[in-house]
């Protein structure tokens, strides 16, 4: 670093102060060549005058140059210093780490020779005038540490001690080391040296991604086979000017996602892809708003035998691992989480209690146990309930898997098909919006015509289909009597006029009735206009309505910005109303003039002679059972027309099911399409997972048709052809439609033997409609899913489940008839590609869901002196890891898969 004049002299004070205005970095290396002394002043500030409390960790590292013969790319023999970095622990002193390495190691000088690299010889060999080509230093030690290069054996020769076991990281630097040739003598230095290192400093991406095994030139595997492990890629600032302190080139800050101590650290040798990060924002992806980031337990006795100790817990977003003990309450961390998303307490006394559920078992106590979340977006409340309360989180969710339910959900079709819908339709609306649309329309359009048809069968049986027949051949048989009768009367009416024709009065009183009757249908036309006009007078309440929203409409359009034309024109309801009663009264007028007119007539009637006035009552007489004949017509006719009207929706109804049927097929080759969509892009979690799609007859459409029918006549094995038609129906496309009309007539023939109490129009429904379901043929490395073993179809909905986006997933005990090999192999991938994406929160009693899913925070439960306690860490702190070998299935072996799998075992 450069003097700054209002310093002075002391330039270590400079150093410092800048190191404290340090607001956006959490963890630095102080880097000398060959020496310690920089760290040294530093720790000195830390330990005497507690400065440089805004920084979480500082560390050693000291810079070296190696010195080998090799042949460069350009040709020809010249000696190459590559440039290595040694890290070590801050809890190292670091005067031993002077005595014990530094010292220790070989300097070679430019002329050959050898000696140790201490502050004396450097400055010595600094202070050299033979060596005048670094005459242009300032200072002598610096010019004697640019003299010397160190064998790379003598460095790990002195790392080779027990005092530095596991308290140091070598890394090669990039710029230095590529110069070396891949060529012979020089390409096998070239590659020990890459094996032998922990990390690499790069410059370059494309150097990144062939260090984690990601180019086409050598695979992971490959790389590993080459140079014992992948290598994680580091940046540094490398400043040397107050002016770029701390200040990465072009602002690539080498992001770590580790616990900051030097053991956090030393975690990017095992996970060097998903713990290292080089650019100028963190890599930690979005999660959702409502994603927890803390939980506070408070008020926890339960009674007393049983508390839960007052508790804070920060919850990390990705994945948050509870172990502990049988009994030591991790089951009731996660239950007092998933209970503020959905009640987890029971409050239906036919409900049976889940055992496995911690709130189940404690309710009958009526604890006072609250339980408060607060959230990662910073406009969401903090949400607080107690146990027993019904209030739950409104606007978000988690997916909760409590202990022991994954069996149970696999076994549920319909619920797998909705996990695997809602997964697909998550990643194709991304990726292809369009086809989604149209998949979800043709979805939404086979639920609209399920609509319909049940509409038809409602219709139908509005006309009562079962007695139509019945009620026909009844009005038939009424119409004729009332047709005998009117010819009676009209011969009688026929033989009293033959016998009383001289006393009649020039049919006086035959006209004087058909002009009664006259005024009888003008005043029941009147009775009908009134009721007419009343409906409409009703009506314009609607119209009022429809004006008032047409208004508010308006209103709201003026407070925003929407660009349309809402210019329609409103109805004049006044006007209308006023006319309306204008003419009300009209008909008022009419009516009283033709009940007056009536009148008279009446009354001339009234003084007819008696024999005119027998014969008016004849007359009379047949027109009422002329009436009744018309009625009887009519009443015939109506219901002929309604047997019409039957046999239509039926046959409606019918053409309808076809296209119904033809609907589904469409909708799976749409579905089909989806789901190519889907694994085109589909996650690594589901690399074992493949999804065909399916149409099938619903589970029981056997039982719910038998359901309704007379056991009595009909054996259940009578109903196996309809469901076999059925099946055809969805299953060949070909023949659909001649399967289809199979399926009605097989399935409607049974009408006839239904129970006694049994309704035919729910019969019908249950032909007609919710007998088909769209789903997905699941297969688990080509196996079916109704032929895998219960382990695995846990597996595959596990894999469903962690592979979507979004809310949290909550799982109690994942592993549950799994081995843990089955584990390692199958589930610890799964896990490590969701976290990247979501949190995950499980409770588990294996260590393989811990340690090799690299877990970025673990919580211990305790249960001691009747009271459950939490405490939490990484998996990279000590005690953490002791819990984890201690109390968890398969721990010690678990780290040493890890270890062994990145080539770091002893």
């Amino acid at each position: 670093m450069k003097a700054d004049e209002d310093y002075e002299e002391a330039i270590w004070d400079k150093y410092i102060d800048e190191l404290e205005e340090i607001d956006d970095i959490s963890c630095i290396g102080i880097t000398d060549y060959f020496s310690v002394e920089g760290y040294e002043r530093v720790r000195e500030a830390i330990e005497q005058d507690d400065r440089l409390q805004n920084l979480d960790l500082i560390l050693p590292n000291i810079e070296l140059r190696v010195d080998h013969f090799v042949t460069s790319r350009s040709g020809g023999n010249v000696s190459e210093a590559v440039e290595m970095h040694v890290l070590f622990s801050d809890d190292l002193d670091p005067i031993r780490i002077r005595e014990n390495f530094v010292n220790q190691l070989e300097a070679k000088r430019p002329d050959g020779s050898t000696m140790p690299p201490t502050r004396e010889n450097l400055v010595r060999l600094g202070q050299n005038s033979d060596f005048d080509t670094y005459d242009d230093y300032d200072d002598a030690y610096i010019a004697g540490c640019n003299r010397i290069t160190v064998d790379v054996d003598t460095i790990y020769d002195a790392l080779d001690n027990d005092i530095f076991e596991g308290k140091y990281l070598t890394v090669l630097v990039e710029d230095s080391w590529e110069k070396i040739s891949w060529e012979g003598r020089a390409g096998t230095l070239r590659g020990s040296l890459l094996g032998r290192a922990d990390a690499v400093f790069i410059s370059n991406t494309d150097t990144r991604d062939w260090l984690l095994g990601q180019t086409e030139m050598m695979s992971a595997e490959e790389f590993r086979q080459a140079f014992g492990s992948l290598k994680p890629a580091l940046r540094g600032s490398d400043s040397h000017e107050f002016e770029d302190f701390c200040v990465p080139d072009k602002n690539r800050y080498c992001w770590i996602k580790a616990d900051t101590t030097f053991e956090g650290l030393k975690q990017i040798k095992y996970e060097p892809a998903d713990r290292v990060h080089i650019g100028e924002h963190s890599p930690q992806r979005r999660v959702s708003i409502h994603t927890p980031r803390r939980v506070e337990i408070r008020e926890g006795e339960i009674n007393d035998r049983l508390t839960v100790s007052d508790t804070t817990l920060s919850l990390n977003p990705n994945l948050v691992t509870v172990i502990g003990g049988k009994g030591a309450g991790k089951t009731a961390l996660l239950d007092l989480i998933a209970n503020c998303y959905q009640n987890r307490h029971i409050s239906n006394e036919d409900e049976e209690i889940d055992v496995n559920s911690f709130i189940q078992r404690i309710q009958d106590e009526k604890p006072d146990v609250s339980t408060e979340l607060d959230f990662h977006g910073e406009d969401i409340d903090n949400f607080e309930k107690s146990v027993l309360e019904d209030e739950c989180i409104s606007h978000s969710n988690v997916e909760y898997l409590p202990q022991g339910k994954i069996s149970e959900y696999c076994r549920d079709e319909d619920r797998m098909h909705e996990q695997v819908l809602e997964l697909i339709q998550q990643s194709v609306r991304t990726t292809d919006s369009e086809l989604m649309e149209r998949f979800e329309e043709k979805r939404s359009g086979i639920g609209e015509v399920e609509n319909e048809l049940e509409e038809l069968t409602n219709r139908i049986h509005e006309f009562d289909p079962e007695t139509i027949d019945e009620k026909i051949n009844e009005a038939k048989s009424e119409l004729s009597a009332a047709r005998g009768k009117l010819e009676d009367k009209e011969r009688e009416i026929e033989e009293f006029k033959e016998e009383h024709g001289d006393e009649l009065q020039d049919e006086s009183s035959t006209e004087l009735q058909s002009q009664l009757d006259s005024y009888d249908e003008k005043l029941q036309n009147v009775k009908e206009i009134e009721s007419a006009l009343s409906k409409q007078l009703e009506r314009l309440e609607e119209i009022e309505k429809f004006n008032r929203g047409l208004e508010k409409l308006r209103s709201l359009s003026e407070e925003t910005e929407i660009d349309a034309d809402l210019d329609v024109t409103q109805f004049t309801v006044e006007e209308a109303r006023s006319k309306l009663y204008d003419y009300d009264q009209a008909i008022d007028s009419e009516r009283s003039r033709i009940e007056e007119e009536r009148e008279s007539v009446q009354g001339q009637l009234n003084e007819l002679e008696d024999i005119d006035e027998d014969l008016s009552e004849l007359l009379s007489e047949k027109r009422e059972q002329q009436k009744i004949v018309e009625e009887k017509e009519n009443e015939l006719q109506s219901l002929e027309d309604d047997r019409q009207k039957i046999k239509e929706l039926k046959t409606e109804r019918r053409v309808e099911f076809i296209d119904y049927v033809d609907a589904y097929h469409d909708l799976k080759n749409l579905y089909s399409l989806v789901i190519s969509e889907f694994a085109a892009d589909q996650s690594a979690i589901l690399d074992e997972v493949k999804f065909d799609a399916n149409l099938e007859v619903t589970d029981g459409l056997q039982s719910r048709l038998y359901d309704l029918l007379d056991g009595r006549s009909v054996n259940i094995a009578e109903i196996q052809p309809i469901i076999q038609s059925a099946a055809g129906a969805i299953k060949d496309s070909e023949k659909s439609e001649h399967n289809a009309e199979s399926y009605l007539d097989e399935a409607l023939s049974f009408k006839d033997q239904l129970l006694a109490n049994a309704s035919t129009a729910e019969f019908e429904r249950r032909v007609f409609t919710g007998n088909f379901k769209l789903s997905e043929q699941i297969l688990l490395e080509g196996t079916r899913m109704e032929d895998l073993s219960l382990g695995q179809k846990g597996t595959v909905l596990l894999k469903i489940l962690l592979a979507q986006d979004g809310r949290p997933l909550i799982i109690d005990q994942p592993e549950e008839n799994l081995d843990n090999r089955f584990v390692y192999r199958t589930l610890k991938d799964a896990f490590k590609e969701a976290k990247k994406k979501r949190q995950v929160i499980i409770a588990t009693h294996n260590a393989n869901l811990v340690v090799n899913t690299d877990a970025e925070q673990v919580v211990v439960a305790q249960y001691e002196e009747n009271e459950i306690s939490f405490k939490s860490g990484p998996l990279e702190d000590e005690e953490i890891r002791e819990e984890v070998t201690t109390v968890l299935e398969g721990g010690e072996e678990a780290f040493v898969q890890r270890e062994e799998k990145y080539g770091f075992a002893e």
